[in-house]
C-alpha cells in the first residue's frame, strides 16, 4: 500500500471514530446529508477509497464538531519513529504525544531553529 492509500485510509478510520464519538452519534447516512453527500461517498470516505476536497473535509470537521486538523493525520505519517516507538502506548496517549511533538516542532520552525 502506497503512502497516498495510507494516508486516506488514516482520514477515514479518524472521520468514522469521530462520527461515532460524536454526542448524539451521526450514521454514515445523517453524516451525508449535513454536509451534502451520498451515504455511499460517506463510506468510501471511511475506508479510503475515495478522496475528499479540503472544503469537504472542513465541512465533516464542522458536522462533527471537531477539529478539521483532527481528522488529518500528518503527524503520524511525519513521526514514523516515534509512531513505533510508541505502539504499546494507549491510542489515546499515542495520540496525545505525537500532537505534543508536532505542535513543538511547528512552534520551533515557526521561530526560525
Amino acid at each position: 500500500m502506497g503512502g497516498e492509500d495510507a494516508f486516506y485510509k488514516e482520514v477515514g478510520r479518524r472521520i468514522r471514530e469521530a462520527r461515532r464519538r460524536r454526542k448524539p452519534a451521526l450514521t454514515q447516512d445523517g453524516l451525508a446529508r449535513l454536509v451534502g453527500l451520498t451515504r455511499t461517498s460517506i463510506t468510501n470516505i471511511e475506508q479510503g477509497r475515495q478522496k475528499c476536497l479540503i472544503y469537504t473535509l472542513s465541512e465533516i470537521a464542522t458536522a462533527l464538531q471537531v477539529e478539521p486538523a483532527s481528522l488529518l493525520p500528518i503527524a503520524t505519517f511525519q513521526f514514523g519513529g516515534l509512531n513505533q516507538a510508541l505502539k504499546h502506548r494507549a491510542p489515546k496517549e499515542k495520540e496525545w504525544i505525537i500532537s505534543a511533538v508536532t505542535a513543538a516542532t511547528l512552534e520551533r520552525n515557526d521561530h526560525g531553529a
